[in-house]
């Protein structure tokens, strides 16, 4: 009940635009609504997300074009050479720099074993000539080519063997090792796969079969690295960096 009379012209404005509003609307003519907008673009599809755009969009002071490649001429490391990779400890959510020395290639692939690690060399020469007669030609089969000689101007794929300092995976590959560092600074700038001393994965029988399941990865008929998101993560010693994409094989 309305006790104040003053205010029952205006319940009965507002009853009557309520009642208005309850009946079939008419066809909205005039600019566009914001709801209407943001449900125009909602059902627009999105383009895949571009790290070398975004990395000179972004990044690069005044923006340049960033090339896929970082040499042109394979450098064709002997055994002995050693490098320096970075990794990402899951277990720590941390980077970390791991030294490591090439024990034993063949024509398609390098394997580094971390320094301070110790295994048989017939061993590690097995598991190369394993991976380069069977493992190689059979990923390829079902996979596809890998990006070669890709972006460190490489034929040779790189399997680094060593404690991956992440208790879960025996090993994982990561597709952004094949953008420079201009686009993701913790890149290892090659086509490679990691082998997690520190589980299963050993150089035995069943080191050389779970080397043949991360290397799948590897291969694709994609001529360059599948553009993906990168989410931040605090990684200390080390600058904050992107999170690796990574497929995991047990």
């Amino acid at each position: 009940m309305i006790k104040d009379l003053k205010l029952l012209p205006l319940v009965l404005l507002l009853a009557a635009c309520a009642t208005a509003g309850a009946a079939t609307p008419a066809a909205q003519s005039g600019p566009e609504s914001a709801v209407q907008l943001m449900a125009r673009q909602v059902n627009q599809a999105v383009p895949g997300r571009n790290l070398y755009q975004l990395a000179d969009d972004l990044k690069l002071r005044p923006p340049r074009s960033i090339t896929r490649v970082v040499r042109t001429t394979s450098p064709n490391y002997l055994v002995g050479h050693q490098d320096k990779f970075y990794v990402l400890s899951e277990d720590q959510n941390k980077y970390f720099l791991m030294t490591a020395t090439i024990r034993a290639e063949t024509p398609h692939l390098y394997l580094y074993v971390q320094n301070g690690l110790s295994y048989p060399l017939s061993a590690l020469q097995q598991a190369v000539k394993t991976f380069e007669q069977h493992t190689y030609p059979t990923d390829r089969k079902f996979f596809g080519s890998e990006w070669t000689p890709g972006v460190d101007g490489d034929p040779h794929v790189v399997c680094l063997l060593g404690n991956l300092r992440s208790a879960n995976p025996a090993g994982f590959f990561s597709s952004e090792d094949e953008y420079p560092r201009a686009v993701n600074p913790w890149s290892n700038q090659r086509e490679m796969f990691y082998i997690n001393s520190a589980t299963e994965a050993r150089v035995t029988s069943t080191g050389v079969r779970v080397s043949a399941c991360a290397s799948g990865p590897v291969f694709s008929t994609d001529s360059a690295p599948v553009q993906r998101d990168m989410k931040s993560r605090t990684l200390d010693p080390l600058p904050r960096a992107g999170s690796p994409v990574t497929r995991h094989f047990h």
